[in-house]
């Protein structure tokens, strides 16, 4: 494997062409991240090769954890980390709320049922005291619980239920490196997407040496010699996905600080606004984050900045969707249905330039101005 820099290829390094409209979300490779997989091919070592022990080598060091298998995307991830504990038929317990349906969906695959409690309203993560009302009226195996944004969920919280946990740090990573994980199972995504971009890919990561064997026994098959009853799966992460992986895993740091520093500025333009607030924002020491969230006073005053930033070229939108009916969320779990409503993210990733973040803070005061109406500046 060719050795690289620690340095993070800023985007104002490899210029691309922007048009008006502001991407919600762009990759911009750079000539090292195109030598990678230029090497890989040339290699041949594409499914099968020396990168993807060091990958998890990588991740292993990076999230402090003794063992790690990557696997092909989060939602195998979240699978796998289920069958590993040989919980099957059981109720799992997942936050009302998520940005995707990988949790629910992988719940069904493996063979348990989803029930539901109330998140904690300043950071969309799961609210232990409502974790402890949903165990009474109905009994859990495990806890599931996603790190939205970047925020750290409160394990420690959650373990005191008496259940083991697996957090979900698919939009945590660079959080999990300075907060270490202490749940039973931690797994990752490394979608586009996310900061740390293996084109697609997941990992799991335990302390605990069976989780791991169960796990490396059921990502593939290639081992298994007859029928034996197991259920295994194509679920193994290609070399060259993971050549790239360990590329941007090498830059943790540098993503650390160029997140901190486009939120930074963005905190900057927020705190100049009282009735508007950022998800996370009273935790911001346990936070980097994958996605910067607003929290408005209401829905309309939401749909209203969306609508305003959107005009002026700056995609913002929601990102939080009920993983029940809707009617369910509204009536039980009335944290997560106000923040559906009243939530919308704006442009962060590792690709924005610096003259981009310039004018989406610009923006973003505008906005403000514009749909806070007779709210107060700070």
């Amino acid at each position: 494997m060719t050795s690289h820099s620690s340095s993070i290829p800023r985007a104002v390094d490899h210029p691309v062409v922007v048009t008006e409209i502001l991407p919600r979300f762009r990759v911009a490779p750079g000539e090292q991240e195109i030598a990678i997989l230029a090497g890989q091919m040339r290699s041949g070592e594409l499914m099968v090769g020396s990168c993807l022990e060091l990958f998890e080598e990588a991740l292993k060091q990076a999230l402090g954890r003794k063992h790690c298998a990557a696997v092909a995307n989060g939602f195998a991830a979240i699978h796998l980390a289920l069958e590993a504990t040989g919980i099957r038929g059981r109720n799992v317990l997942l936050p009302a709320v998520s940005t995707c349906f990988a949790p629910l969906q992988a719940v069904a695959a493996s063979g348990n049922r989803a029930i539901f409690a109330d998140v904690d309203p300043s950071t969309a993560g799961l609210s232990v005291e409502s974790c402890r009302e949903s165990l009474r009226d109905e009994p859990a195996a495990i806890i599931v619980t996603p790190n939205h944004f970047g925020i750290a969920s409160d394990v420690a919280g959650l373990a005191a239920l008496g259940l083991p946990v697996i957090e979900d740090s698919a939009q945590s990573f660079l959080t999990n490196t300075l907060v270490p994980s202490t749940a039973d199972l931690t797994v990752c995504s490394f979608y586009p997407s996310k900061w740390i971009n293996a084109i697609d890919g997941g990992a799991v990561l335990t302390d605990h040496l069976p989780y791991d064997e169960r796990i490396r026994d059921r990502r593939y098959y290639d081992h298994q010699t007859g029928d034996d009853g197991i259920r295994r799966y194509n679920y193994r992460l290609a070399d060259i996905h993971a050549a790239l992986g360990l590329f941007w895993v090498q830059r943790t740091r540098a993503l650390i600080r160029r997140s901190e520093e486009i939120s930074g500025r963005y905190r900057e333009v927020v705190s100049e606004f009282e009735g508007v607030g950022i998800l996370g924002g009273g935790r911001s020491d346990r936070a980097v984050y994958q996605k910067f969230v607003l929290r408005f006073p209401s829905g309309p005053r939401r749909d209203r900045f969306v609508d305003r930033m959107s005009r002026r070229g700056i995609p913002c939108g929601a990102e939080l969707l009920g993983l029940t009916t809707p009617g369910v969320v509204s009536r039980r779990y009335p944290h997560a249905a106000r923040l559906i409503e009243t939530t919308a993210s704006i442009p962060l990733y590792p690709a924005l330039t610096d003259p981009e973040v310039e004018r989406v803070g610009r923006e973003l005061r505008a906005a403000l101005e514009a749909c806070l109406g007779g709210a107060e500046r700070g």
